[in-house]
């Protein structure tokens, strides 16, 4: 769960730096928040049809590659633009994060600890930010 957020996490965590020696301006840095939730909003509908289809192990490895390259085009982002399309691609892993891991708990654990499991699992996206 906190793995698809680290984007944001990352910009946010180094946020203050960026704006300080002038790499992006403040109002280009909350819009990597807009586009990455905006992004994330408008592909969670298709991210869980796409879990159906492909099964939650496809699925989470998707989310941790496209993860991986949307981090590597922030890093090596020339400008604006690319920046944010790469934060947009980044919302991707976050739409898929949800369906993928709730699937995985369905099909590998007990009902009678699925609740502590995604709860656990719920809870990595505010261990992520830590």
């Amino acid at each position: 769960m906190a793995f698809s957020m680290l984007q944001l996490f990352l910009l946010g965590a180094f946020g203050p730096r960026l704006v300080d020696e002038s790499v992006c301006s403040p109002t280009l840095l909350g819009l990597t928040t807009t586009i990455g939730f905006g992004a994330a909003t408008l592909l969670s509908p298709v991210g869980g049809r796409v879990v159906d289809r492909t099964g939650p192990r496809r699925s989470l490895v998707a989310l941790l590659l496209v993860s991986a390259a949307a981090l590597a085009l922030i890093g090596a982002a020339p400008g604006p633009g690319l920046l944010l399309a790469a934060v947009a691609l980044g919302g991707l892993p976050q739409a898929l994060a949800n369906p993928a891991t709730n699937k995985a708990i369905l099909a590998a654990v007990p009902p009678g600890r699925r609740g502590s499991v995604t709860g656990m699992k719920q809870s990595g996206v505010q261990l992520g930010a830590f």
